[in-house]
């Protein structure tokens, strides 16, 4: 996994921010990317001291006391690489290790295997090849919070072609009821954090 900062030998990379409200917790801007760099809108946020509040890759301590404000991380960017791989490494994700793995692959390769008996039903049972490395480890459940973002685009375009969407619900002002239906949930999130 690479990382993405702000560094002097960094490429140029330009996004306008306007913040479209606040109710002094929590915030709302608008971004209006100029190029196209990867994670950009997020790692310019960072940058800037706002990292969006549910970013599990930009907004941790791996990046420091301030967060990665102003490029100030408390540490070299390897350092920083380490941390935030350590973080984010596939152990995480990962409960154990099969214990039998090891010696199921030895018997197949041995010839030792038994063949399964005639009247089995193979379909009645979950698919499991022995020698595959996925199999053999068990993963742990995604936190659901790790697959959501706070970070929404409105409108997508190009010469050739235009997309665009509705502003989401955690984005509206919370006073502003004309654009919220009245059975609506009113959860407040943030997408840039004080």
């Amino acid at each position: 996994m690479g990382i993405q900062c702000i560094r002097d030998d960094g490429k140029y990379a330009l996004t306008r921010f306007s913040r479209l409200w606040t109710d002094g917790q929590t915030s709302v801007v608008r971004c209006m990317l100029e190029t196209g760099r990867t994670h950009q809108i997020r790692v310019h946020l960072q940058y800037l001291g706002y990292p969006i509040v549910d970013d599990y890759i930009y907004n941790t301590a791996a990046w420091g006391e301030t967060k990665g404000k102003d490029g100030n991380y408390g540490k070299s960017l390897e350092q920083l690489r380490k941390d935030v791989l350590e973080e984010h490494k596939a152990s995480n994700w990962h409960e154990q290790v099969d214990p039998e793995y090891e010696t199921r692959v030895k018997q197949i390769a041995e010839g030792k295997v038994q063949p399964e008996s005639e009247g089995l039903d193979t379909k009645a049972r979950q698919e499991y090849d022995p020698v595959c490395m996925n199999c053999n480890v068990k993963k742990k459940d995604v936190i659901l919070e790790h697959m959501m973002l706070h970070l929404h685009c409105l409108k997508y375009q190009t010469s050739e072609w235009s997309y665009s969407s509705e502003i989401p619900l955690w984005a509206i002002q919370p006073n502003d009821i004309r654009k919220v239906p009245e059975d609506t949930p009113r959860d407040r999130h943030a997408v840039q954090s004080y």
